[in-house]
């Protein structure tokens, strides 16, 4: 059995260090991502709860899709 010399098994431990750390590091993106009985208010919803996916898009005043709401949280009432 041939060896890669002294250095071989502190390389891997260094590897499997950082696969830990990079694990213990997304982690929390993944735990953010689980919020799926969270309900977003003013989607049209179907009789049993569920979003309204064949609803039509919101409009603005002069006609055009309004896709503003859907990607910035609304900061204060004031």
């Amino acid at each position: 059995m041939e060896t890669n010399g002294p250095s071989a098994e502190p390389e891997e431990a260094f590897m499997e260090r950082i696969a830990i750390a990079a694990a213990l590091w997304l982690l929390p993106v993944s735990l953010c991502a689980q919020w799926l009985n969270l309900p977003t208010p003013g989607i049209p919803r179907t009789a049993d709860g569920k979003p309204n996916l064949t609803a039509p898009a919101p409009r603005t005043p002069d006609g055009k899709p309004d896709l503003s709401g859907m990607w910035t949280p609304e900061i204060g009432n004031g």
